[in-house]
């Protein structure tokens, strides 16, 4: 499975679902379920995310109003779906997308 390494402060807010909104400057044609990587110095997958779609950031403000304070950056990644792991697996994230081992959800 995919994975993206994202600060824990956002990590947290998504799995809150106050955030429903990663911005990246790349990843048009991404879409589906994502692992989510809480980064830092003991790193983890913590949940999936499932990404509906990718917008600007114009379209993510007409659409989504309620979440303006999470939009910036050049693409806003929608998120949905979000299934939180009981244990998270600790392993060192990357950049960009990478791939992770994830066996029966946790």
């Amino acid at each position: 499975m995919k994975a993206l390494s994202i600060k824990p402060e956002n990590v947290d807010l998504i799995l809150s679902g106050k955030k429903r909104i990663e911005n990246r400057g790349w990843g048009k044609n991404v879409k589906g379920h994502i692992a989510i990587h809480k980064s830092g110095k003991n790193g983890c997958v913590v949940g999936i995310m499932n990404i509906k779609e990718v917008i600007s950031i114009e379209e993510a403000l007409k659409k989504y109003p309620e979440q303006k304070d999470f939009i910036s950056g050049s693409l806003c990644w929608i998120i949905d779906n979000v299934i939180i792991f009981k244990n998270p697996i600790y392993c060192k994230g990357k950049l960009s997308l990478w791939e992770v081992s994830i066996n029966n959800f946790n």
